[in-house]
């Protein structure tokens, strides 16, 4: 009788998981709103991918979505009230997965697509990303394991006389 043993272990690092916050930073009552941000130019991508992306709305009163583009790397972004919401306010906070620590606000460019007041009438809004920030234990890791076990015998046979 013989037995075999073996084990495989594999670990795959993912990156460091940061919080994307965007903000509306002027004095303005916002209708409506959009804006996009290419981050073509990051290592890494966001969490989730189409309406699925990881994206909170910060903004109370307000209906919101958010569509992550991965071919083209741009996460857009809009939102409408009927009554209005006011600048300056956070806006969102997105799950980012960095393949490289020390992302900056100015590594994703915002773009504003859309805004008007509550009347439809156009009005300015600026948006920015005011914070990256590295969630903690964020570093991330999936770890598998297998395992085979081998068992053979052997029987002897005593010839017939």
């Amino acid at each position: 009788t013989s037995t075999t043993l073996g084990s495989t272990t594999t670990t795959t690092l993912g990156g460091t998981l940061c919080s994307v916050t965007y903000r509306l930073f002027n004095f303005v009552t916002l209708g409506a709103l959009q804006f996009d941000t290419d981050y073509s130019a990051v290592p890494g991508e966001f969490v989730g991918t189409g309406t699925a992306v990881d994206c909170t709305r910060l903004v109370n009163g307000v209906l919101a979505s958010f569509a992550d583009q991965d071919a083209s790397r741009m996460l857009t972004a809009g939102y409408i009230s009927g009554s209005g919401f006011q600048g300056p306010t956070d806006l969102a906070v997105c799950s980012f997965l960095a393949d490289t620590p020390g992302l900056v606000p100015a590594d994703f460019p915002v773009t504003v697509t859309d805004s008007s007041d509550p009347g439809s009438n156009p009005a300015s809004a600026f948006v920015m990303v005011s914070s990256v920030d590295r969630a903690s234990g964020s570093t991330t890791t999936s770890t598998s394991t297998t395992s085979t076990s081998t068992t053979t015998t052997t029987m002897a046979t005593t010839p017939a006389a």
